[in-house]
């Protein structure tokens, strides 16, 4: 009778040496996943139970130590759909708060809610927490690798935004005579062809300045960076000129361009028609209370409740200006730079060579109103603003609209009507009808 390969042994065999030692040295069948380890004659099998995610940080709960994030998980897009503005995805289905399903950084270090960052994250077999893995041993090490900036502007341009450092040492107590010319920058990571933003000043808590006490001239555009980066005395030799704390951050000041000066894109101003929805709200009523005018309810009753669709068409050809009516108001779009005085843009989430001006351009939608019902003696209703990466991202693939039209500006004393508000490609035959 032949031997199965399965038992070494038949009943009656006598034993031998050989077999025995067979017998005790083989390697153990397995499966599932693990591996296995061995040594001298000892074989063991380690099965790896330990769940691992990527995901981003979205809140942190400060009253317990180690802090407790919550977080979304996100996943790689496969190269075939990286777009322009992201290279990760969140998984919207899996979050948690800083409360339940809670993550802690792996040596107690702090991480900054919303920088956006990507962070490995494994789950505790011992206590189910999940561990955030920032690298650096408890501190964050985001400014240690490829370090690049991004200049966006001088201080007088960016020293009302909200969130900015205090304002760095000068020559005289009042005076904006520096001890070196402080700029608003943004850090990016060198990122295949493209720069992905990691943080900017807000974060950092600091200005930047040139490392020899230069200026600069050349706006949105990158600059070597250098980081002072360390609270720990520990690792300082301190005397009276030396303050623990050497946070900082320095550039060297050469741009072999200008800065970048961005106008309305060639893939934009082709564009002959977009197709706008707008879902009104409910009925009101008119408030005596306020100050707009009854007219303007008036002029609103056939459209409470409705949802309103029109092709907003160019109005001349190359010219990235788009109109149309929409109920009783009047819709304008427009192309504009979002200017470096002023404008308080704190650079792109990805900075594409190809579209340098993705992240600096702006479509302005304007709701026009006659003074009689309700609007302004500029006939401006409402004001809205959508990034031109957006609608960049749209005109490359309409399948990926509608795009929401975020809320901002309401010019009016009379209500807010719109529910929602949306964009996306017109048809063919839309775009045949436009003159």
């Amino acid at each position: 009778m032949a031997k199965s390969s399965e038992n070494l042994f038949e009943r009656g065999e006598r034993l031998t040496a050989q077999k025995l030692n067979k017998f005790a040295n083989r390697r153990p069948t397995i499966s599932g996943s693990g591996r296995i380890n061995s040594s001298g004659a000892d074989d063991s099998i380690e099965i790896d139970l330990t769940e691992v995610i990527h995901l981003r940080v979205t809140e942190s709960n400060t009253t317990y130590a180690p802090v407790r994030y919550g977080w979304t998980q996100v996943y790689r897009e496969d190269g075939a759909n990286l777009t322009a503005n992201k290279t990760w995805n969140n998984i919207t289905t899996r979050t948690a708060n800083a409360t339940d399903d809670y993550a802690i950084e792996l040596n107690n270090g702090t991480i900054t809610v919303g920088d956006n960052q990507v962070y490995r994250a494994e789950r505790s077999l011992t206590t189910g927490e999940w561990i955030i893995s920032m690298g650096g041993g408890g501190t964050n090490t985001k400014t240690q690798s490829n370090p690049i900036i991004m200049l966006l502007g001088p201080w007088a341009d960016y020293k009302d935004c909200p969130g900015v450092p205090v304002k760095p040492p000068t020559f005289t107590a009042n005076g904006t005579d520096f001890c070196a010319p402080p700029y608003a920058w943004a850090a990016y990571d060198v990122c295949n062809y493209k720069y992905v933003k990691k943080f900017d000043m807000r974060d950092f808590g600091h200005w930047a300045t040139e490392l020899n006490g230069g200026g600069a001239s050349a706006f949105r555009r990158f600059y070597n960076a250098y980081y002072g980066n360390s609270t720990d005395s520990a690792n300082l030799t301190l005397n009276s000129n030396i303050p623990t704390n050497c946070k900082g951050v320095r550039f060297l000041g050469f741009s072999s361009q200008a800065s970048l000066v961005c106008v309305c894109p060639t893939w934009l101003s082709s564009v002959k028609c977009l197709k706008f929805t707008a879902k009104f709200v409910a009925a009101l009523t008119d408030d005596t209370t306020d100050n707009c005018p009854a007219q303007f309810y008036t002029d609103m009753a056939p459209y409470w409740g409705t949802t309103q669709t029109v092709t907003a068409c160019q109005q001349s050809p190359g010219a990235c200006t788009w109109a149309a009516d929409i109920g009783p108001f009047s819709l304008t779009l427009i192309w504009q730079e979002i200017p470096i005085n002023g404008g308080c843009n704190w650079g792109p989430d990805v900075f594409d060579p190809c579209n340098p001006c993705d992240g600096f351009g702006q479509l302005k939608l304007t709701m026009g109103k006659g003074s009689g019902s309700g609007g302004t003696a500029a006939n401006w209703y409402s004001g809205y603003s959508m990034t031109q990466q957006a609608i960049h991202g749209l005109i490359l693939d309409c399948t990926t609209g509608p795009i929401t039209v975020p809320f901002s500006i309401k010019y009016s004393a009379c209500p807010q009507v719109f529910d929602s508000l949306t964009v996306q490609c017109c048809s063919a035959g839309e775009i045949a009808a436009c003159p």
